[in-house]
Order: structure tokens, then C-alpha cells, then sequence
């Protein structure tokens, strides 16, 4: 419809859509291939000017200034359409001061007082005179071109029903109608379309709507919305997919637009941004392909931008998730806090003693996940961080901090605190992994420490019921079974079960066979008699049980000697 450029609209039926989120993001993403237009004609809610100037009263030109031009609101309408001349003469001088950067050039939409006027000449001055708001935007339009020739001009119309929104529905070459996935928005989408098909049939154009699906819920899939609404959306658009793009809800994105309104050129990693730059490549493709825009290599792209895997946003990314994250951490910490209790309930005989391999291994699993996922969580935020960075010490200022040494300063301010508030995850991350590092390196050594000391308990326990059975033998037997140093306990079991003990307990904490050792007094008899644990590393001191220095011991390590009744060597005190 265009020529000389490339003209896109984002329109919606109500507001509150993202509609601005998108238009300001896809404008910015365009940018970067060649000059690029954003201009909102939202005369109303103002949201694109609200976004990037922070005073109305610093405006160097307005859309409503341009609709309010005498040229075409005084006197009888001429045979000729609104010339685009003084609109273009007003845009050459403007546009170093509407210029956001290289190929980014935005106009306002209006002051508050002049936007109200503006919109009563739309609806009443145009009209009486003969003119309309689709010849208002064509001038507009062609003004554009002219002013840089081989552009793409994105309009960023009301959130609803209102003149110049249907006009540039008319005069665009795409409009997009942006949704929520619920009948309320679609019910002022269908509202909007209808107007613009009747208008559009008066002034025989056929305008090309597409529809875009914003703020999709993780639990809505492409066919749930397509069951809902596609046979809606595809009587109302001549694309062979009614909707071109389903946008994601990503809260932690847009909970920063308002500080930061191109949050597709600080977050990159998101789908939103990813998604933003595949529209701007099917726009800037669809340009070339309609000869608006030249076949440039810069317009072309790489071609590395396309269409994600997942088109709804019921497959949320992992990696960019701290929240999931940190409730994988404190899975993992679960299961293993579990494996340990399993220890030590198997310790002292609670349960079997087969290990828990699928916990183990689940556990194992879990944890190599969450370190890759959380390597990769990290790269992303250091991604942003370096975007925030770069984007807040460039030269070209948002246009909303003017050019006042406080404004500057205030760049600067807000560009550190930008910084560091993207940098706080990385923070929180670091802190966690530190006091998680102290909390285990003193936690673990203590819980391995109880452990031990539990096995060192069921030890003795151990040798005061075999010793109980040997007393008990010895009454009836006039004294203790025959056996040389260095002989298992385990050979006494067909001595003393299951008369003086059901089960004779042959190993200590560790698995390791009790020694068990007899020796006559003066009467001849075996009067004596040794019990022997060799400790945790499984090796005896001494063959011989009476070469044992009584005392006590501090190292798990250390043999358990129990004799005559009564412990010879024994831990005692802070064990290691």
C-alpha cells in the first residue's frame, strides 16, 4: 500500500495487551537493520510517549501537532489531498531531536491538553472540511518516506476503537491485532476488525490483519488456544496462519518495563526478545519481498533469526528460572538429608541393610541436572548484565532524560542501578552457594562425626551381649569357651546359640569380625576371657588381647578391648 517503506500497525481491541511492549521492542529490533519509524498514535493513553519522554512539556513534535496544522483545518477542502510537504517540513526539523539513536526515530503521540483537541478535530475539524484520518496518516506516511527513503514506519495505535487506530489498519501493509488468550479481548477484537473491514470496504482497501496471541499461561498449549479461537481468527484474516506469533507470560520480564521499555535489548535470553526478533525478520522479509525495503544485507539479516521450536508457552525454559531452580537445590538437599537418616537408621538396626541405590541415584542424577542448568542460569544472567551495561554507556540517551546535566547524572544513576539489579540474582546465587558451602562444612563433618560415634555405641552394645552369653556359659560350664588369640567371635555361635542367645552378634559397627580370646587363671581352668573390635579401619592393634594397655582412646580408628566384664580400652570423649 506503501510506498518507499514499510508500513506495520499494532492495534488491539482493548488495553492492558502489551500492544506498546511489542510495537516499542519490534520497533527497536528493526532498527537495527536499516532507519526505522515508531510512531504512537495512541492520542488518548499516550503509552509509547510515556514510555520514552518523561515530560510532555519537552515534546519537539507531537501527532496531534500535526493533525492541528492550519494548512488543512482552515478554509474549504481543496481538490487536493493533505499535502505531505508541511508535515515533512516539520519532521526534517524535529528529527535530531526526535532521533533515539542512529535508525531509530520516534514521534510522540501529543501533549495531554493538545491530544484532546487533536482528537475532536479527528472526529469533527478533518470531517467538516473533507478530509479524513486514513489521508491525515497517508501524508504522514509519504512524509516519512521521503524524509528517509527505504524505512519501515511502526504505528502504535489506541488500545481500542478510535479514528487514526482503523485508518492505520487502512494504510498499513500489515496490521497486527494484539490478544490475550480470553474472550473479553477477543471480543474487542472482533469489534475493532469489523470496523476496519467496513471502512475498508467504503474506501476499497483490503487491509492484511494478522493476529498476535500475547501473555499465553505455561499451561495453555497452540491446539487449547487453537480449538478456542481459531475458526474465529481465520475468517478474519487472509494469512494462511491467522496468528503469526504466540508471545509467552513471562512476569519477571515485564515486571521491568516501566524502567525499562526495550526489554528485548537487555534480556535477550527470553522468549519474548526471541520472539520479538522473529517478527522483525518475517516484517523486514515481507518488506523485501513487496519492494518497500532494499535487498540489502543489512534488512536480510543473517538469517539466523527463527521461528522457536515451541510456539506457546507451555514449555518454559529451565535455565532462565531461579525460582525452579532453587527448588531443584532444595529437592536435591531433601534426598539427601533422607540418605543420611537412612544411614543412620540402618545404623542402629532400623531398617535393612541393603542401600537405597534408586536414591542415591536419583539424587545423583538430579544433582549433575541442577549444575548444568544452573551453570547455564547464571550465563544468562551475566548476559544481561553485560546488555545493561553496554546499552546504559552508549551515547544516544532515552529521549525521556532530555540533555540537562541532571539528566546525565540521572542516566548514569539509573544505568548502576540497572546494573545491580540485574546483577542481584548473580548475588543472591553466590551468597546462597557460600553459606550452603559453610553450612555443609560444618553440618557434614558433624553429621559423618555422629555416624561414627553411632557405630562406636552399637559396638560396645555388641560386646555386652556377647559378654552377658559368655558369663552365662561359664556358670554352667565352670568357665569360658577355649580359644587362641586371633580367633573370630563368629565360632562361638554353635557354643552359644540358641541357649544362651538367639542370635550371637559376630561383626561390630563397621562390619568387622569381633576377635574373641581365653585364658586359664591359677586354677587351671579358662577363667579369662577377651573381647576384641578392631575399630573403623578394621585392622587389631595387637594379636594377643593381653598386651593391651588399659586406658581410654579419642580416635575411631582405636581397637575396643572388653574383658573380664568390664571395657580395657575404650573411646572416651571428642572422638576423630
Amino acid at each position: 500500500m506503501s510506498v518507499g517503506c514499510f508500513v506495520v500497525s499494532i492495534l488491539s481491541g482493548k488495553g492492558g495487551v502489551g500492544k506498546t511492549t511489542i510495537a516499542l521492542n519490534l520497533a527497536k529490533q528493526l532498527s537495527h537493520r536499516g532507519a526505522t519509524w515508531l510512531i504512537d498514535i495512541d492520542l488518548f493513553n499516550r503509552g509509547a510517549t510515556s514510555a520514552l519522554w518523561e515530560s510532555e512539556n519537552e515534546l519537539p513534535l507531537s501527532v496531534a501537532e500535526l493533525i492541528l496544522l492550519p494548512e488543512w483545518n482552515a478554509g474549504a477542502r481543496t481538490d487536493a489531498p493533505i499535502a505531505s510537504d508541511a508535515l515533512l517540513d516539520r519532521l526534517a526539523s524535529a528529527r535530531p531531536a526526535l532521533a533515539y539513536d542512529r535508525h531509530l526515530i520516534f514521534l510522540p503521540a501529543a501533549r495531554a491538553i493538545e491530544g484532546r483537541r487533536a482528537s475532536y478535530v479527528l472526529w469533527h475539524g478533518l470531517p467538516k472540511q473533507g478530509y479524513s484520518a486514513v489521508e491525515f496518516l497517508d501524508a504522514l506516511v509519504a512524509a516519512c518516506a521521503r524524509l528517509t527513503p527505504g524505512c519501515v514506519i511502526v504505528l502504535d495505535g489506541h488500545g481500542g476503537l478510535d479514528e487514526l487506530s482503523v485508518a492505520a489498519a487502512l494504510i498499513s501493509d500489515t496490521c497486527y491485532i494484539v490478544n490475550e488468550p480470553d474472550l473479553i479481548t477477543f471480543t474487542g477484537s472482533v469489534t475493532l476488525f469489523r470496523e476496519v473491514r467496513e471502512q475498508g470496504r467504503q474506501a476499497a482497501r483490503e487491509p492484511w490483519i494478522e493476529f498476535l496471541v500475547n501473555r499465553v499461561s505455561p499451561t495453555r498449549g497452540v491446539v487449547e488456544l487453537d480449538i478456542a479461537f481459531g475458526p474465529m481468527l481465520d475468517t478474519m484474516s487472509p494469512a494462511a496462519e491467522a496468528v503469526a506469533i504466540y508471545f509467552p507470560l513471562e512476569p519477571e520480564l515485564f515486571g521491568v518495563f516501566g524502567d525499562d521499555p526495550f526489554v528485548a535489548e537487555l534480556y535477550t535470553e527470553y522468549w519474548f526478545s526471541r520472539k520479538v526478533a522473529y517478527l522483525a525478520d518475517r516484517v523486514a522479509e515481507a518488506g523485501i519481498s513487496a519492494g518497500a525495503l532494499p535487498a540489502t544485507e543489512e534488512w536480510k539479516g543473517t538469517g539466523g533469526v527463527r521461528q522457536p521450536h515451541v510456539r506457546t508457552a507451555t514449555r518454559r525454559e529451565l535455565h532462565k528460572r531461579g525460582d525452579v531452580l532453587l527448588l531443584g537445590w532444595l529437592s536435591t538437599v531433601v534426598a539427601l538429608l533422607v540418605g543420611w537418616v537412612w544411614v543412620l537408621l540402618r545404623d542402629q538396626g532400623t531398617v535393612s541393610p541393603g542401600p537405597p541405590s534408586l536414591l542415591w541415584i536419583a539424587a545423583a542424577g538430579l544433582l549433575l541436572g541442577l549444575l548444568v542448568e544452573t551453570a547455564r542460569w547464571v550465563g544468562v544472567q551475566r548476559t544481561h548484565v553485560v546488555n545493561i551495561r553496554r546499552l546504559r554507556g552508549r551515547a544516544g540517551r532515552r529521549l525521556r532524560l532530555a540533555e540537562s546535566e541532571s539528566a546525565r547524572l540521572r542516566e548514569r544513576v539509573e544505568g548502576v542501578a540497572k546494573a545491580r539489579t540485574a546483577l542481584r540474582p548473580l548475588v543472591l546465587a553466590a551468597s546462597a552457594l557460600f553459606f550452603s558451602a559453610v553450612i555443609a562444612a560444618v553440618a557434614i563433618p558433624n553429621m559423618l562425626n555422629t555416624v561414627q560415634r553411632g557405630k562406636v555405641k552399637r559396638t560396645m552394645g555388641e560386646l555386652r551381649t556377647v559378654s552377658t552369653a559368655l558369663e552365662s556359659y561359664a556358670i554352667d560350664y565352670g568357665g569360658y569357651p577355649p580359644a587362641d588369640a586371633g580367633a573370630r567371635a563368629s565360632a562361638l555361635r554353635s557354643l552359644l546359640e540358641p541357649t544362651y542367645i538367639k542370635v550371637l552378634p559376630a561383626t561390630d559397627g563397621w562390619g568387622h569380625d569381633f576377635r574373641y580370646q581365653a585364658w586359664p587363671g591359677e586354677s587351671g581352668r579358662l577363667e579369662h576371657y577377651a573381647l576384641l573390635g578392631p575399630g573403623n579401619d578394621g585392622e587389631f592393634t595387637h594379636l594377643d588381647a593381653r598386651r593391651y594397655e588399659p586406658g581410654t582412646t579419642t580416635s575411631f580408628g582405636a581397637d575396643v578391648v572388653f574383658e573380664d566384664g568390664r571395657f580395657v580400652v575404650s573411646p572416651e570423649g571428642v572422638q576423630q
